[in-house]
C-alpha cells in the first residue's frame, strides 16, 4: 500500500476501508501511510474514526497526519496531547505536530499557545479538510 500512487475511486475506497480494519493495526497504519502519500482529503476523518474505534496502534496511526496541514488535524493532535492517557500516543502527537508545523515544543501548553496564534495565519486558514461524508470543513 505504501507505494501505491493511484488516486482512483476504487483505490481510495480500499485504502479508507483498510484504515478502519478491525483486526490488524499494522494494516491500519500502512493504509494511513498510503492515504497520506496519495493525498486523500478524507485522511483526517478516517484516522479519527480508527483512533476512536481501536486502542492498539494509535501512536503509529496518527503520525501519518504529518502532511495533512489543516485546522482539524492540529486540533485533533493537540487534543491527543492533552487528553490521551497513553504516553506513546502523546509522544506521537507531539512528534507529528513538530513535523506538520516545523515548530519544536514539548509541552502541551506551548502547543496550545502556538496554535491560538497560528490558526489565524493564512497558511492554516486557507486549507480545508473533508469529513467522511464529503462535506468540506474549514
Amino acid at each position: 500500500l505504501g507505494l501505491l500512487k493511484a488516486k482512483n475511486k476504487q483505490t481510495l475506497e480500499a485504502v479508507r476501508n483498510a484504515i478502519l480494519d478491525d483486526r490488524d493495526p499494522r494494516l491500519r497504519t500502512a493504509a494511513a501511510r498510503a492515504a497520506s502519500e496519495i493525498g486523500d482529503p478524507y485522511l483526517v476523518s478516517y484516522v479519527k474514526k480508527a483512533y476512536e474505534r481501536h486502542i492498539q496502534g494509535r501512536a503509529e496511526l496518527i503520525v501519518h497526519l504529518k502532511y495533512s496541514k489543516n485546522q482539524e488535524t492540529v486540533d485533533f493532535l493537540i487534543g491527543r496531547c492533552a487528553r490521551d492517557d497513553r504516553a506513546d500516543v502523546r509522544t506521537s502527537a507531539i512528534h507529528t505536530l513538530k513535523l506538520l508545523s516545523d515548530e519544536d515544543y514539548d509541552a502541551i501548553e506551548d502547543w496550545e499557545s502556538w496554535w491560538s496564534i497560528a490558526k489565524h495565519r493564512p497558511d492554516w486558514v486557507q486549507v480545508e479538510s473533508v469529513d467522511a461524508q464529503g462535506a468540506k470543513k474549514k
